[in-house]
């Protein structure tokens, strides 16, 4: 499968959709403007799902990262982690888990960190989708408390609103599998969306930026 085949499954499966969406942004600010677009990985076919592993696995091995263990950011990329190892034949001891809890209305990742590891290893991230970077940047701090180092982010799909700035200040590179404006192109070339809904979804950043400096 090509990479642009399996853009084109995941939006064939329901895994890219087109409406009025909430995102986690919403748990803080509820009256934010709604996505135009919603990117949901979990529950992928297990097909798929090896397919996704043996791409993200090729595309670590052409931007050359250096790691020696893998943490998906729970609980969506759990699976993602696992078809990574297993494209790489690593091993499932290669995986390493984080603790994800209810604070309050929101959820936040603990310091606690479960496996096999020894300290000064370096951990890859692997995430389905990044918009923002908290959740990242959370993942990373409880990597970096249990004495391991974090130096890149391995995701499916960047919805380019800030994600890949976010990281800089942790001193971590993104790497993603689609950019949402490449993704969006590729819709549009068959036949799959509008050249209004494709404007409509890469003006969302602004109008959430307009939306939070009104809001402070």
């Amino acid at each position: 499968m090509t990479r642009d085949e399996l853009a084109l499954a995941l939006l064939d499966q329901g895994h890219v959709k087109f409406g009025e969406f909430r995102l986690k942004m919403h748990e803080q600010h509820q009256e934010a403007p709604l996505s135009p677009i919603y990117v949901n990985l979990r529950d992928i076919q297990a097909n798929l799902l090896t397919e996704i592993g043996h791409q993200l696995w090729g595309l670590s091995q052409e931007r050359g990262l250096r790691f020696t263990r893998v943490t998906g950011i729970p609980k969506a990329a759990e699976p993602i982690a696992y078809a990574f190892v297993e494209a790489g034949k690593m091993g499932d001891d290669h995986v390493l888990f984080l603790e994800k809890i209810k604070d309050g209305g929101s959820r936040r990742i603990t310091n606690k960190v479960t496996g096999v590891f020894d300290a000064g290893e370096i951990v890859l991230l692997i995430d389905d989708v990044i918009t923002g970077a908290h959740t990242k940047i959370e993942a990373t701090k409880a990597l970096r408390a249990n004495r391991l180092q974090v130096t890149d982010c391995l995701v499916i799909v960047d919805r380019e609103q800030g994600g890949a700035d976010g990281l800089t200040p942790e001193v971590i590179n993104l790497h993603s599998l689609f950019g949402l404006g490449a993704l969006l192109d590729l819709y549009i070339r068959e036949g799959k969306t509008s050249t209004e809904q494709r404007d409509a979804v890469l003006s969302y950043r602004q109008r959430v930026e307009e939306f939070l400096s009104q809001a402070s």
